[in-house]
């Protein structure tokens, strides 16, 4: 039975680790307040927790599904999702790990809503990924979703401190971008030799670019190596 006499603070929070606002504070009127907190994180059951005085209680778990397709989410190796998750590095916790050059890795994209929760009934929406690198293999892909996602390979051939992969969506989502991924270079292999008239490009399937300058007989002629 409601003790309509009460009137003291009541805490409400959530099991949910990302919920609006964490906490709540309200007073009762009357023995009753009414929260409106936010869940963002999809899950089989969050439980709310009550406090106040020398009292305590919980709800039955609260089942909760993704909102609406709502964006891309663009994950390189070292990064890993968190649903939900809307402090620091929202929707992932990681950093980008090293790429060697010319070494294939993997690139996942996920379909979400507003929150960074899967959209995992999602099995048929095209998605295409293309990277800043010039020379990566290969130069953009297309695929479709499946469970909400999809895992592409893909080889950066350029030494960089950091490429970025762009992913775009047929409809429904917004597209997105990786962080940046540095690339190394890969084991020595052999010479690039660079005459006048040529310069050298990292990553493209010769080396370096330009027609090479005519000699001049008796002159010296700069080769670099």
């Amino acid at each position: 039975n409601k003790r309509t006499s009460e009137a003291f603070p009541v805490t409400l929070s959530a099991d949910d680790p990302y919920d609006l606002p964490a906490t709540i504070i309200q007073s009762l009127a009357s023995g009753a307040t009414v929260f409106n907190p936010v869940l963002v994180t999809v899950a089989t059951g969050w439980t709310f927790n009550a406090t106040g005085g020398t009292k305590a209680g919980y709800s039955d778990p609260v089942p909760v599904v993704h909102g609406a397709a709502a964006k891309l989410q663009v994950l390189v190796a070292g990064e890993s999702a968190v649903q939900g998750k809307n402090i620091g590095t929202p929707g992932k916790d990681g950093t980008p790990a090293p790429w060697t050059a010319g070494v294939a890795s993997t690139v996942v994209v996920r379909g979400v809503d507003a929150n960074w929760n899967l959209v995992g009934e999602d099995s048929g929406t095209g998605i295409t990924l293309w990277a800043d690198d010039s020379y990566d293999v290969p130069a953009s892909i297309a695929q479709f979703l499946s469970g909400g996602a999809t895992t592409f390979n893909v080889i950066l051939r350029t030494q960089t401190t950091g490429w970025t992969f762009d992913a775009t969506a047929a409809a429904t989502y917004a597209p997105a971008y990786s962080a940046p991924v540095p690339v190394t270079y890969n084991a020595a292999d052999h010479f690039l030799v660079v005459l006048p008239g040529e310069a050298a490009v990292q990553g493209s399937a010769t080396g370096k670019t330009g027609p090479a300058s005519t000699a001049t007989a008796g002159l010296p002629y700069t080769v670099t190596v």
